[in-house]
């Protein structure tokens, strides 16, 4: 039985090491773990101060990124030689990306200019005695 050791080290356990050792295993080999937590400490300490550039630049990168996606799987499934069920996949793959992408950069315009809160107005009637005055009767 293979486990982990436990340990309570708050460097253990914080966000950024977390993220570190995760982006390690896809980081050239090269790539030292307390470098990428280093950035990460970096990316974190500019979002604390209200810089929000890194964020936007990783939206639209991503944005990009899913659209290239996009982009790929629609021509796999516009391709004539292709089985119906290779369109389908390629199609359906196709347009998770396109919503993928439409919802990250949802999330950037939000981030620029974000909308104002709704108020919503209760009425509340409370006279005492209210009188209507009803419509006047039409002479008969």
């Amino acid at each position: 039985m293979n486990t982990l050791p436990v340990t309570t080290d708050s460097n253990t356990l914080s966000p950024a090491a977390s993220a570190a050792r995760l982006l390690k295993t896809y980081a050239p080999h090269n790539t030292k773990l307390a470098t990428i937590r280093t950035a990460l400490a970096e990316q974190a300490e500019h979002v604390r101060q209200g810089d929000l550039s890194g964020i936007e630049e990783m939206l639209l990168s991503q944005a990009a990124a899913l659209h290239s996606i996009f982009v790929h799987h629609a021509t796999e499934a516009a391709k004539p030689i292709s089985w119906l069920q290779h369109q389908q996949t390629h199609l359906s793959l196709a347009l998770k990306a396109q919503a993928r992408a439409q919802a990250t950069l949802q999330t950037l315009v939000n981030m620029k200019a974000p909308r104002q809160a709704a108020t919503f107005v209760q009425q509340q009637n409370v006279a005492q005695n209210q009188i209507v005055n009803p419509l006047p009767q039409p002479d008969m």
